[in-house]
């Protein structure tokens, strides 16, 4: 949500206790379903056409409609492509391991 960048994540940034935890922030046209699983190809060095379909792990729409305009309180956490992903409502998408 800052316009400081546009429809790509942030270059990772090491985050919170966990040394193999890498965040990133989405913004721009970017849908939050989008920038999740580019959040995940970066993490994981793999191209995003590589990874599995978001939906066989959950409803990237409701993941759309959900923080496209959150509150302040809204936070989602699931697994995907071997990780585990966490939504922020500020925009930010921690990459973790399960």
């Amino acid at each position: 949500m800052s316009e400081e960048n546009e429809d790509t994540p942030t270059a990772p940034a090491r985050a919170g206790r966990d040394e193999n935890t890498v965040q990133y922030q989405w913004d721009g046209d970017a849908t939050p379903s989008t920038a999740v699983v580019e959040a995940v190809a970066a993490t994981t060095g793999r191209e995003p056409e590589a990874l599995p379909p978001l939906y066989e792990s959950v409803d990237a729409e409701a993941i759309d409609d959900l923080f496209s305009d959150p509150d302040g309180t809204v936070r989602l956490s699931f697994e995907y492509a071997g990780v585990t992903v966490t939504l922020h409502a500020d925009g930010v998408i921690k990459v973790s391991p399960p």
